[in-house]
């Protein structure tokens, strides 16, 4: 039996599959598959949905009063994740094993920069209610199309935790 490059058997098998034969182990990446596609998919559609929910408040100045901001207007960055999670579900579904570091890599810099960017607009919103007038809470608003890209965000990152212990 040929290593195939690699110094050990183990190195690029999880550690649950050790003991398994390697049918059972091309049996439970298929299974990993069936679940990540289905879910990256649903993330995707979260974050399309957000762009059209409410995300903020924005003060109008001259009539004094507020606006919702909807995610399409402001929060065009949110379109990135939907971009991300299909081209995650792309690799997943068609990535064969020589692009498996590279498909890891890619789910983690896609968490990386979906999180840094809603952490990055979630201060900057409340930075500036604060900074306008710190006494209204309709200022400190936070949409449904906010919660609908964190929970986008979330699925990201389980996908990531499966895809990187799996796949």
């Amino acid at each position: 039996m040929r290593n195939q490059g690699y110094l050990w058997r183990h190195d690029d098998v999880p550690i649950a599959d050790l003991a398994r034969p390697p049918a059972a182990q091309i049996r439970s990446r298929r299974r990993a598959r069936r679940l990540l596609v289905p879910l990256l998919l649903v993330a995707a559609a979260a974050f399309g949905l957000s762009l059209l929910l409410p995300w903020h408040h924005r003060v109008v100045y001259i009539t004094e009063t507020y606006v919702a901001v909807r995610g399409a207007d402001d929060e065009t960055w949110v379109a990135a994740g939907s971009v991300f999670s299909l081209a995650l579900a792309g690799l997943c579904l068609f990535g064969r094993r020589r692009l498996r570091l590279a498909t890891r890599l890619f789910a983690i810099f896609a968490d990386g920069v979906m999180l840094a960017c809603l952490t990055i607009d979630y201060l900057d919103w409340q930075m500036s209610a604060a900074a306008v007038n710190p006494n209204v809470p309709e200022l400190q608003y936070l949409g449904p199309g906010f919660y609908l890209a964190f929970g986008g965000t979330t699925l990201l990152i389980v996908t990531t935790v499966l895809v990187w212990r799996r796949l």
